[in-house]
């Protein structure tokens, strides 16, 4: 058995690192990780198959979604934040949730929608069990951009 890893970014808001975990043995590579997106999960995986000798790729990735219902970095941007035309021209606000690509995928989902649902299912969604998982976070849209930049003005002191 061979263990490799695949060095990603740090998300900053959460004590976890992108980072792809790539095990293989006898030609068929387990990766486990974090990653941001489902493309991740697909590119590692793709990746992954097409390296010579590799019978088989089981992928049990994790992806966290957070959702805050769309256009929020314009909140945050000092000019366009305080137009009276943002919700108009600016934000593209949306009710999608990441159910459907789950769905589409046949991956494990769950959705959280306060703090205190966050806590209870993050060790539950990082422990070993084969599939990839999505974690959808939802945050308040009006709220989301202040949060934001009070957590970057806590960083700046630091």
């Amino acid at each position: 058995m061979s263990k490799y890893l695949w060095s990603g970014v740090s998300f900053g808001l959460l004590p976890y690192r992108s980072d792809i975990h790539i095990i293989v043995t006898n030609g068929n590579v387990t990766l486990e990780g974090m990653v941001l997106r489902q493309s991740d999960i697909d590119i590692a995986s793709l990746t992954a198959r097409g390296v010579s000798g590799v019978f088989s790729v089981t992928t049990n990735l994790r992806v966290i979604i957070i959702n805050n219902q769309g256009g929020n970095i314009f909140r945050i941007i000092e000019g366009p934040a305080g137009q009276d035309s943002l919700e108009r021209y600016q934000e593209t606000v949306h009710t999608l949730q990441g159910k459907g690509i789950a769905e589409t995928y046949g991956v494990d989902y769950q959705k959280t929608t306060d703090e205190k649902e966050l806590l209870k299912a993050l060790p539950t969604f990082f422990e070993n069990a084969s599939g990839p998982r999505i974690l959808e976070v939802m945050t308040p849209r009006l709220e989301s951009p202040g949060i934001l930049k009070d957590f970057f003005k806590s960083l700046k002191k630091g």
